[in-house]
């Protein structure tokens, strides 16, 4: 989980951890203790102890297994590798087949193809 400060757009990875065994319900998720190690510009506490329902809210859902960020965007990450063919002309295939279907992405998506 990640939290923007507006006010020097920098971001913060918030992170929560305590033994499996300890979580039955979901009130016991929520009444995670949370400190900071030094006075975070968004606390209220000043660093003192704090449980995570008072920092996120906490529902069910659905999420996918992985997830993985470019700075603090969502992203999904497609692995693919080519044979007998040479990695440009199947880049510049790729980069064909994005261009076409950039107009149907829905709003606020972008595809961007990154060859490592």
């Amino acid at each position: 989980m990640f939290f923007l400060n507006w006010k020097n757009m920098v971001n913060y990875n918030v992170v929560a951890q305590t033994p499996q065994y300890k979580m039955d319900t979901m009130q016991d998720l929520q009444n995670i203790p949370s400190t900071a190690r030094r006075a975070a510009p968004w606390s209220r506490s000043a660093g003192k102890p704090e449980i995570l329902s008072d920092l996120a809210g906490v529902t069910r859902g659905h999420e996918m297994e992985v997830v993985n960020h470019y700075n603090i965007r969502r992203v999904v990450d497609v692995y693919a590798n080519v044979q007998d063919r040479d990695l440009g002309g199947v880049s510049r295939q790729i980069t064909k087949i994005l261009d076409a279907n950039a107009k149907s992405l829905p709003r606020g998506t972008f595809v961007t193809m990154k060859a490592r």
